[in-house]
């Protein structure tokens, strides 16, 4: 009988869903069905974070200072560094702040 409240399971879950998304946002692929997923991928992910840090806490003030501060501020830098090109659907991360990427970094395509 599967314990559905087992630790295993719980990383197990969490493996098989962060491999399924990896596949996703690796390979080539359509990119409108890239940025459609990209944000309830991050929301999943982050959801996932606290989930793992309430059951190795269960602190409210762990919890608040993550949900109010910490998750929202990682979803704004991640979602709005992130471009995917046209032309072959690879993500590319400004990783600087001060110049966006003109070109892909594998095909060559230039951004918009």
């Amino acid at each position: 009988m599967m314990n559905w409240n087992s630790i295993y399971f719980k990383l197990g879950l969490f493996l098989v869903y962060l491999i399924v998304f990896v596949f996703i946002f690796q390979f080539k692929g359509a990119v409108k069905f890239k940025k459609l997923l990209y944000p309830p991928f991050i929301i999943l992910t982050y959801a996932t974070i606290l989930g793992f840090v309430y059951f190795q806490d269960r602190s409210f003030w762990t919890l608040l200072i993550l949900t109010v501060f910490g998750i929202p501020l990682c979803f704004v830098i991640i979602r709005y560094n992130a471009t995917f090109c046209n032309s072959c659907g690879w993500a590319v991360y400004d990783r600087t702040r001060l110049s966006k990427p003109t070109e892909c970094p594998k095909c060559g395509a230039k951004f918009d």
